[in-house]
């Protein structure tokens, strides 16, 4: 059960990951952007706050694969010691 949780976070990582650099490579694309093509609007904004939430929602499954991880420990821990 634990083994299922973790593969399922790890994959969310991985995903959110690849969103992440991709947003964050559009974003430095833009800020690249020279004379009247360098503007800040609505969509670099959108953009800014969805890199945000990306990471924070990273950490978020971080912290749950770390305590995911410390569960599974737990359990072997407990069947070892009971066997």
């Amino acid at each position: 059960m634990f083994q299922d949780q973790k593969r399922l976070l790890e994959k969310m990582i991985f995903d959110v990951r690849n969103c992440l650099q991709m947003s964050e490579e559009c974003l430095l694309q833009r800020e690249r952007r020279n004379g009247i093509e360098l503007v800040r609007d609505n969509v670099e904004r959108n953009l800014s706050k969805e890199v945000l939430r990306m990471r924070s929602s990273l950490d978020t499954l971080r912290k749950m694969l770390d305590k995911v991880n410390g569960q599974i420990k737990y359990v072997f821990t407990a069947r070892c010691t009971s066997a």
